[in-house]
């Protein structure tokens, strides 16, 4: 017997009580109770009391979830908290209805799915900007799934990210990155590099005149450079506006918020792409990601050429554009 007329009956069942109401509910149908109660579920005839409740709700839908344990093969990150950063990939808010939700969680479901372990150093670490990095993470997997970011890469950049991650969690900030560029330690050839005659760290990010675009890094050290960030908190003087992807701290809220993150994901994206077009095979300028992205993804990446431009990397077109090249 098909689990059709079941379904409506319990539709019209639950839908003369409220949210309020304690229901106990008992199926004895031969098995088909799962399949009736995902469909419920991907129907919406329950409801949740919040987006994070009817993303999980989605997930048990597509079998990816046991609502009874709650246990999941994917990663763990990737189960809750996950509205924004599908919000960043959709460039729209997502709904909280499950139908409406379902339907962009959808459109990302293999991508989600084939998120790899080793990325939860990175989610990890993200703090307040931890919904940027989800969303970076979900490129690196389409980026895989579709063959632009080769799996031997993508396991090589993963191992030496997650390395350093964790060299620079268990540090202090100031002092790992002082460490890594401002000391008499000779470095190895090609390895990341600032270009400043300043003779300190903290000289040269307190400097007004300091900026991204002295910055000659690996893949690696420009995703460790947005990931560990100098902020206000830890130095009060830091030019964070003019040495980070995300523009700084000084973001109001609303449509400037979402503006900033958008900014900062495109900011990673850029520098990853380019990164994997050279093959990993050297450290690079955020000018240099800037010049392939304005001939292989947005000509308007190229007016990014002077400090406080990258305000263009959260333009419509080219959020469309990167969009495009990484999940078509």
């Amino acid at each position: 017997m098909s689990p059709g007329p079941l379904i409506f009956k319990l539709r019209k069942l639950l839908n003369n009580f409220t949210k309020d109401d304690h229901i106990i509910l008992k199926m004895d149908i031969e098995g088909a109770e799962y399949e009736i109660l995902n469909k419920m579920i991907i129907d919406n005839t329950t409801s949740s009391k919040s987006k994070d409740d009817n993303y999980s709700s989605c997930l048990v839908g597509h079998g990816l979830l046991n609502y009874e344990t709650g246990e999941s093969d994917l990663v763990p990150w990737t189960i809750t908290d996950m509205d924004r950063p599908l919000s960043y990939l959709a460039l729209q808010t997502v709904p909280k209805d499950i139908p409406s939700m379902n339907t962009i969680v959808s459109e990302y479901l293999n991508t989600i799915k084939n998120v790899r372990e080793e990325t939860t150093s990175i989610v990890n670490n993200g703090d307040s900007n931890k919904a940027i990095f989800k969303a970076f993470c979900l490129d690196i997997s389409q980026l895989e799934l579709s063959g632009k970011f080769f799996p031997l890469q993508v396991t090589a950049f993963l191992d030496n990210l997650s390395k350093e991650i964790k060299v620079a969690s268990d540090s202090n900030l100031e002092e790992y990155w002082s460490s890594r560029f401002f000391s008499a330690k000779k470095k190895s050839r090609g390895s990341s590099t600032i270009d400043t005659k300043l003779s300190s760290f903290s000289k040269f990010v307190c400097s007004p005149k300091s900026s991204w675009a002295q910055l000659y890094f690996t893949a690696e050290d420009w995703i460790l450079w947005e990931l560990f960030s100098i902020n206000r908190d830890i130095m009060r003087d830091v030019q964070d506006h003019r040495l980070y992807g995300h523009g700084g701290s000084d973001i109001l809220g609303g449509k400037d918020r979402t503006d900033s993150a958008h900014q900062e994901l495109n900011f990673l994206r850029v520098i990853l792409l380019y990164a994997i077009s050279i093959n990993f095979s050297r450290r690079f300028s955020a000018i240099e990601a800037f010049e392939w992205a304005a001939d292989n993804i947005s000509p308007k990446c190229a007016a990014i050429d002077q400090v406080d431009r990258l305000d263009i990397l959260s333009d419509k077109k080219v959020k469309l554009a990167l969009k495009s090249y990484i999940y078509s």
